[in-house]
C-alpha cells in the first residue's frame, strides 16, 4: 500500500528544505542570458539557459532573479566592467543562492554578477572566430578583390528606418546627384538574436546578381556594444568575406573593430563617414582626370610647338635644298643647253652633208636618167621616122585607097574602080582599066 500522501505544500516545503540543504551558501554559475527584463519596481527577471555548443539547442534553462537593491548597483558595475549593458544573449558568471518558492518554483537569486568573464568570454569567442576565418582562408579574401574604377552601382544592407541609413543617404546625396550614382537598400534587422541571419540574408541576395553591383555597404547608426556583437559573429563576418563585390563597413562604433570589420575591404567608424568615403573617392577621381586633362593639355600644347619649331626648321632646310637645287638646276640647265646647241649643230650639219649628197647623188641619177631617155627618144624617133608614111612616100612610095580603104592587094582591085594615090606631095585620083 502507498505511503501517506503528501500536500502540495508540503511537498514543496520539503523540496525547499533540500535545496537549501544542497546548497547552503551561494555559488558561482555560468549561463547564457536568453531574457532579461527590468521591472518598474526596480526588479530584474532573467531567464537562464545552457546551449549546447554545436547544436544552439537548449540542455537547460531555468529561472533567476535579480533584486532591486542588488540590481541597482549591479548594473553600472557590470557595464563599466564589461563594457557592454546587461543584455540577452551573452554568456554571464554570476554568484547566486538556488531557491524553491512553493508558487514560483526553482529560482536563483543572483547577487554579484562578474564582468570580467563575459568580457573574456567575448574576447575568447571573437579571436575563435578569427582564427576560424584565417583558418578557412576567408580573413583576407574580400580585401584581395580589386576595388571598382568608379562605383556608382552601390548595394546597402541597412534597415530603413535607421537614423544612420538616412544619414548615409543625406551625405551621399550631392555625389549621388553630381556622378548619377544608383543606390539600392537590401533591408535587414541590425541588432537582436535575428539581427545575424538576416544580415546573412541580404548579402546573400546582393552576390547572387553580384553582376549589377560595384560597391555593398553595410551601415548601422551607433548602438550599445551589445547592439554590435552580431557584427562579431561568424556567419556574418563569413558573408562578408564571401562577398564577390568590396564590402564598406560603417557601423557606429568608436571603440575596437568588429569581426565584420576586419574582414571587409574598408572600414570606417560611421555611416556618414561611409558617405564621406564614396563621395571624397569620385571627388578624388574626378580630379585625377581634370589633371590627366591638363597633363594632355600641356603635353598637347608642348608637342605643338616642338612641332612647329620642327616644320619651320624643315621649312628652312627645305627652302636652302631649294635654292641649292635651283643653283644647281640653272647650272645643270645651262650646261644641257649647251650640249643641246652643239648636238643640234651636230645633227645640222650632218644633215646638210646627207642633204648635200643626197642632192648630187639625184642629180648625177637625173642627169643618168636623162642621157638614157634622151638616147632611147632618139633611137625611137629614128625608128618614127623609118616607119613615117610620109617619109617612105618621099622615098619614091604611093599609097592607094580604094572604095573599101587602103589597097594592100592588087586583087582588091578590078576594072573601073576608083582610086586615090596619096604621093608625098599631093594626091591623085584614077581609075583602073
Amino acid at each position: 500500500m502507498l505511503s501517506t500522501p503528501l500536500s502540495l505544500s508540503e511537498l514543496a516545503r520539503r523540496l525547499a528544505h533540500a535545496v537549501r540543504s544542497a546548497f547552503p551558501e551561494p555559488l558561482w554559475v555560468v549561463a547564457e542570458i536568453a531574457n532579461l527584463q527590468e521591472h518598474r519596481n526596480g526588479h530584474c527577471y532573467l531567464e537562464l539557459v545552457e546551449v549546447d555548443p554545436s547544436t544552439r539547442a537548449r540542455v537547460a534553462s531555468m529561472r533567476a532573479t535579480i533584486w532591486a537593491n542588488r540590481y541597482s548597483m549591479l548594473k553600472p558595475m557590470f557595464q563599466s566592467g564589461a563594457g557592454i549593458p546587461l543584455a540577452a544573449g551573452l554568456k554571464v558568471l554570476f554568484f547566486a543562492q538556488p531557491d524553491f518558492h512553493p508558487q514560483y518554483g526553482l529560482s536563483l537569486n543572483i547577487t554579484s554578477i562578474d564582468p570580467a568573464y563575459t568580457a573574456g568570454a567575448l574576447a575568447q569567442a571573437r579571436l575563435r572566430t578569427i582564427e576560424r576565418l584565417r583558418t578557412e582562408g576567408l580573413y583576407g579574401l574580400n580585401k584581395s578583390l580589386p576595388f571598382p574604377e568608379l562605383p556608382r552601382r552601390i548595394a546597402i544592407v541597412s534597415a530603413k528606418n535607421a537614423a544612420g541609413y538616412q544619414d548615409f543617404v543625406h551625405h551621399l546625396a550631392p555625389t549621388v546627384a553630381h556622378f548619377h550614382l544608383h543606390l539600392l537598400l537590401f533591408e535587414a534587422l541590425m541588432q537582436g538574436e535575428q539581427a545575424p541571419q538576416s544580415i546573412v540574408a541580404a548579402l546573400a541576395a546582393i552576390a547572387r546578381q553580384s553582376e549589377r553591383w560595384d560597391l555593398v555597404i553595410v551601415i548601422r547608426g551607433g548602438g550599445s556594444q551589445l547592439d554590435l556583437l552580431c557584427f562579431d559573429d561568424y556567419t556574418v563576418a563569413a558573408a562578408i568575406a564571401r562577398t564577390p563585390i568590396p564590402v564598406i563597413t560603417g557601423i557606429g562604433h568608436q571603440r575596437d573593430e568588429s569581426v565584420a570589420d576586419l574582414v571587409a575591404f574598408q572600414s570606417v567608424k560611421t555611416p556618414t563617414a561611409a558617405a564621406e568615403f564614396i563621395a571624397e573617392y569620385f571627388t578624388q577621381a574626378q580630379q585625377r582626370v581634370l589633371d590627366y586633362a591638363k597633363v594632355i593639355l600641356t603635353l598637347s600644347t608642348e608637342l605643338q610647338r616642338n612641332i612647329k619649331g620642327e616644320l619651320q626648321q624643315l621649312a628652312l632646310r627645305a627652302s636652302k635644298a631649294a635654292t641649292l637645287a635651283t643653283r644647281q638646276n640653272a647650272r645643270r640647265s645651262a650646261e644641257l643647253q649647251v650640249r643641246i646647241a652643239a648636238h643640234l649643230r651636230r645633227i645640222l650639219a650632218n644633215q646638210r652633208e646627207n642633204h648635200r649628197l643626197l642632192a648630187n647623188r639625184i642629180t648625177q641619177s637625173a642627169r643618168q636618167r636623162f642621157t638614157l631617155a634622151h638616147t632611147q627618144l632618139q633611137g625611137q624617133a629614128k625608128l618614127f621616122r623609118a616607119v613615117n608614111p610620109f617619109e617612105i612616100l618621099a622615098r619614091g612610095y604611093a599609097l592607094v585607097r580604094g572604095p573599101m580603104g587602103v589597097v594592100k592587094s592588087a586583087e582588091q582591085l578590078q576594072a573601073g574602080t576608083p582610086i586615090t594615090i596619096l604621093l608625098s606631095d599631093g594626091t591623085k585620083n584614077a581609075k583602073i582599066e
